[in-house]
């Protein structure tokens, strides 16, 4: 993997059967555009990732955000101006952000 540029918690929205949707992960930039998130910082592998250079039409921040299907609520105390969107080339896919 490439050198990373910028690290932090994020809050990540993943549908679950229990517990919260909204969870907070370690997120890395790395200088190839890959944004990682891991459970925790510093340890094992990525849960999952994505390039994002590959497909920035598929990006969405902000108010942006409300015109895509299938938008979760955001957690008390969050606000749209915070949400960011990342979806997959192959259109499976979005990932959900919150900073």
């Amino acid at each position: 993997m490439a050198k990373p540029v910028k690290g932090g918690y994020l809050l990540r929205h993943k549908k679950r059967l229990f517990g919260k949707d909204w969870r907070e992960e370690w997120v890395v930039l790395y200088e190839d555009s890959t944004l990682a998130w891991f459970k925790e910082k510093g340890k094992g592998d990525p849960e999952g990732s994505l390039v994002v250079k590959e497909a920035p039409e598929m990006l969405a921040v902000s108010q942006w955000t409300m015109r895509i299907p299938g938008r979760p609520d955001l957690p008390s105390g969050c606000h749209v101006v915070q949400l960011m969107a990342f979806g997959t080339r192959r259109g499976e896919k979005v990932h959900w952000l919150l900073a």
